[in-house]
């Protein structure tokens, strides 16, 4: 997780941990749903890529 931006550590940690919904996190974001899915999407394939991540792709 060190690895990761201020900003992909705040959305990971405000998506998994604190559980709100996506809409939620767009609002707060002002993002689209759209958008905070993809963000999360490709932020759980690079976490996944980092030492002892799960290797799917």
């Amino acid at each position: 997780m060190g690895q990761l931006s201020a900003g992909e550590r705040l959305l990971f940690y405000r998506k998994y941990y604190y559980l709100p919904s996506t809409a939620q996190i767009a609002l707060e974001l002002g993002l689209t749903e759209r958008a905070v899915e993809g963000r999360l999407y490709r932020l759980k394939r690079q976490l996944r890529k980092l030492p002892g991540g799960d290797e799917r792709s």
